[in-house]
């Protein structure tokens, strides 16, 4: 079996104190309709040996085994003071003009802006308002698993849209709370560990007109909250060119730096490769999801 690299060490030497807290209650176990208070402060990167879920996510991130009382959970707090930057990204024109030949393709750019390490990933996977609204659905639920390299990470939201339509408990306050989380692989015996990071969605638009002529749109993006090991922003975009064409896009754009913690810049310098693969992985998840629906018009 492959070896731990030198990220998965540093990552586990940084994160010792939690995992010990962690494996030393792990087995205690949960009592009926026991529910922990908690805020913001305690929001954190984790290092747990339990696989995230919609049905634990939210435990994990605050460090409790129990159930989670979201009621009455303060203001998210961000671990930086641009939110809203990936709004601010300007529109490159290369990535839009994407020729037919161009489809099943991934474009990626990267680039250094006042500071921040600037990630774009474009890419066209279907047509028609059937492929479009499945993807709208896809990128606001902001819930998808892969695997890489015999790991899995992805993104768990802590509740769906339909449960929060539905008025379910806590569910519009903790619907826009995320975690991503990046898996751990070891030699046996030992278990996987999942690096579990807290992130909160800050935008939020549907069916809105793009600077580009004849062009529909809908993102959403999250921010870092504070304990995250990096600071930033991703925004995911769908794209409906309602035109000839008739084709449906996707645009994802990361804009990162390290986290103003000893452990974030220790971090920083080791996390490039790894946030490539998470965003190609997210990618290819919208692209399933598009081979499923494709087709029709207005």
């Amino acid at each position: 079996m492959k070896q731990p690299g030198i990220l998965q060490l540093v990552l586990c030497a940084c994160s010792v104190t939690t995992a010990a807290a962690i494996f030393k209650n792990q087995n205690v176990p949960i009592k009926d309709n026991a529910f922990s208070s908690v805020r913001y402060k305690d929001c954190r990167t984790r290092l747990t040996v339990r696989r995230p879920a919609a049905d634990n996510v939210f435990s994990i991130l605050f460090g409790v085994l129990d159930g989670v009382d979201a009621n009455g959970l303060d203001r998210p707090r961000f671990n930086h003071d641009s939110v809203g930057i990936t709004e601010t990204v300007p529109l490159d024109n290369a990535l839009h003009d994407i020729s037919t030949s161009m489809k099943g393709e991934t474009i990626c750019k990267s680039d250094v802006i006042d500071g921040w390490r600037v990630l774009r990933f474009y890419k066209r996977l279907g047509s028609g308002e059937n492929c479009y609204r499945r993807l709208q659905h896809a990128a606001l639920n902001w819930n998808f698993e892969s695997r890489v390299g015999g790991r899995s990470m992805g993104i768990v939201a802590t509740a769906t849209l339909e449960q929060e339509g539905k008025g379910g408990q806590d569910s519009a306050v903790t619907r826009r709370l995320l975690a991503t989380f990046t898996e751990l692989r070891f030699p046996r015996p030992f278990k996987p560990l999942f690096i579990v990071n807290p992130v909160h969605v800050v935008r939020e638009t549907k069916d809105e007109k793009r600077q580009m002529d004849n062009c529909v749109f809908s993102s959403t993006s999250y921010a870092t909250l504070r304990g995250h090991l990096l600071a930033g922003e991703e925004k995911v975009s769908v794209i409906w060119r309602n035109g000839a064409g008739n084709e449906v896009d996707v645009e994802i754009i990361s804009c990162s730096r390290a986290a103003p913690s000893l452990t974030g810049r220790g971090v920083w310098p080791l996390i490039g490769r790894m946030q490539k693969q998470f965003f190609l992985a997210e990618m290819d998840y919208f692209d399933t999801v598009a081979r499923v629906h494709s087709g029709g018009a207005l």
